[in-house]
């Protein structure tokens, strides 16, 4: 059986893909040259969605944080080059035993309640999030002994083990680097050097 299509509909059908194809070109370099509205809404669906808000419990790691790391902020930021940025903390020093390692936080956040950001908030989330029954932290916060707010926006923490590694912690999840242990390797060596850092 032989199908015959008429030169006119060939035409047409050529006509609008070729249309439709300009048109939609078109319209993505015009959006390309938009300027992004800062104040914009941003709606997201997931089929998958954190089991609570408590950023040290929960079922998953990988799906709680994956919503989680966007809304709470950290002391310090891992950033892309592999070294450590200010987030909540604008310095970090490493004390020469390796045991204590001293923070230098903001002064300038507030919680959405309007309560001021400081060392106690240090100490209090550390303290909760070690002694939580279901924390998927405690056991990498296992190796700190105290810590202690010096003054408002100095937080000290003491350890049982050296702590080099320690901002990488702060930095990211805890728990997740040891997931992949090639990267983990890269950021320990670049943090081995870094005793003390202004950000």
């Amino acid at each position: 059986m032989r199908i015959h299509v008429r030169f006119p509909v060939f035409v047409a059908v050529l006509g609008l893909s070729i249309a439709w194809t300009a048109t939609g070109a078109a319209s993505s370099v015009a959006r390309a040259a938009q300027t992004p509205d800062p104040n914009a809404t941003l709606r997201v669906s997931a089929s998958i969605t954190p089991s609570q808000w408590d950023p040290h419990s929960g079922s998953s790691d990988a799906v709680d944080y994956s919503f989680m790391g966007p809304v709470y902020d950290r002391l310090l930021e891992l950033k892309g080059d592999l070294t450590f940025g200010p987030m909540l903390a604008t310095s970090y020093k490493l004390s020469p035993d390796k045991l204590s390692l001293t923070l230098k936080l903001r002064t300038d956040v507030t919680f959405p309640d309007g309560t001021p950001f400081d060392a106690a908030a240090v100490v209090a989330n550390i303290n909760y999030a070690k002694g939580k029954n279901n924390s998927l932290i405690a056991s990498s916060l296992a190796t700190i002994t105290n810590v202690i707010a010096v003054d408002p926006s100095t937080v000290r923490f003491d350890f049982s083990v050296d702590a080099t590694n320690f901002p990488l912690l702060l930095a990211a999840r805890p728990g997740d680097p040891e997931d992949n242990a090639s990267w983990f390797r890269a950021v320990q060596a670049r943090v081995a050097d870094a005793g003390s850092r202004d950000l």
